[in-house]
């Protein structure tokens, strides 16, 4: 709320004419009531997630799940445009994709590998891989928007939920400094993020059951054991960002491309404190491991074991699916991987250039993994995938569901 804030009263201070025509309008005034209840209602959240029996905040109190903390249906969020003026859009009731949705056993949609869509279908050049810069013109911000928009028509023709990351995989505080961006311009970003997906959400007649996910990347690409963080030091590392996140209203953050537990804990407690919803998805290499040899089962326990079971979930992710029922395979069975809340997959093996899977082949691979994890729910793709292929893992999750007796 302070990064709003701030360019809220800049553009008063500058007399701008946007600024002034929504300060008229009382949206700013009706922006501080809404998060102030969502604070409130976060703190109820903290309780929940963190209890004496370890179990999640849905486990304990599902009525509490139903609708996420501090959504209130009419009242605005705010977006910035940059220099010039405030943006602003009627905020959503935004519904937890496991309760109430098209499909009775609750399977949600989510978008696919952004980087690799923004740089090959859009022609977008993100150095050091970094999408969030695309915030910085409105060229990028539209090129997001164009990327965004193809996965919330498949979710809304399919009539299924619909879970959308932010850009900010790699807005953390070691690869901003790569790209000469601040902590407090880091801050901005990721607030920025929330909010274009969000208005975009709204602008486009979006579904009622749409996740906002503030993604948060790993510090490092590769896995050098010298270099690894404590749980401890990961928490500290990831704090900003995921604040960040939680203040702009992200309906929950995920820790995505994971090399092991250690870091993901970290990202698990920092949501904590912060009082926002928390996933993790670990990356998993050819064999079907973590990049520390760890199992998909051994890093899930673990992470569940240093935080008191305090996520709500676990995926895998940047991975081809044949690498990760590989992988399951090693601890088919085990109570660990009952913890899996779904997929986002590479089209390509490890070490493959090429394309990867046709779409068909892709969705039918990932949706096979729910003989491996059965709680899976949330299906989406990561590098080398695109509109195409989450279109046909809509078609395919809509008709297995018509086809069930």
């Amino acid at each position: 709320m302070a990064l709003i804030d701030a360019r809220w009263n800049a553009g008063i201070e500058r007399g701008d004419p946007g600024t002034l025509a929504l300060r008229d309008a009382g949206v700013m005034s009706r922006h501080h009531e809404r998060v102030a209840g969502f604070a409130a209602r976060r703190e109820g959240i903290r309780a929940a997630l963190v209890s004496e029996s370890g179990r999640t905040a849905a486990a304990e109190d599902p009525a509490a799940a139903r609708t996420h903390p501090g959504v209130a249906a009419g009242v605005p969020r705010a977006e910035s445009a940059g220099p010039g003026g405030v943006e602003s859009a009627p905020s959503r009731g935004t519904a937890r994709i496991d309760d109430g949705t098209a499909l009775a056993d609750g399977t949600a949609l989510a978008d696919g590998g952004i980087e690799t869509a923004l740089e090959e279908r859009l022609g977008q050049v993100l150095p050091e891989f970094a999408a969030f810069v695309l915030l910085e013109t409105g060229e990028g911000r539209e090129a997001l928007r164009d990327y965004y928009r193809p996965f919330i028509e498949i979710a809304a023709r399919h009539g299924l939920p619909l879970v959308l990351d932010t850009p900010t995989w790699r807005a953390n505080p070691d690869w901003g400094a790569r790209l000469g961006v601040d902590a407090p311009a880091l801050d901005r970003a990721n607030a920025d993020a929330v909010a274009l997906v969000r208005t975009l959400l709204d602008a486009e007649a979006a579904g009622p059951e749409t996740i906002v996910n503030g993604c948060v990347g790993p510090r490092f690409d590769d896995f050098v054991a010298g270099e690894r963080m404590t749980a401890e030091d990961a928490q500290r590392y990831h704090d900003p960002q995921i604040r960040a996140l939680a203040e702009a209203g992200a309906d929950r953050v995920t820790g995505v491309t994971m090399l092991d537990a250690a870091e993901a804990i970290g990202v698990v407690r920092a949501a904590v404190a912060a009082r926002v919803p928390v996933r993790v998805s670990f990356a998993v290499g050819p064999e079907g491991v973590l990049a520390d040899g760890s199992t998909i089962a051994e890093a899930i326990a673990a992470v569940d074991g240093a935080t008191a079971g305090a996520a709500e979930g676990f995926l895998v992710n940047c991975a081809h699916p044949a690498e990760v029922a590989a992988g399951l395979a090693r601890d088919a069975g085990s109570a660990a991987l009952g913890r899996l809340t779904g997929f986002r997959l590479n089209a390509a093996h490890h070490g493959d250039e090429g394309a990867g899977d046709a779409p068909q082949a892709f969705a039918e691979a990932e949706l096979a993994l729910r003989a491996l994890a059965p709680a899976a729910r949330v299906f989406g793709g990561c590098c080398g995938t695109d509109a195409p292929h989450i279109d046909a893992m809509a078609a395919l999750c809509v008709s297995s569901e018509r086809a069930a007796p």
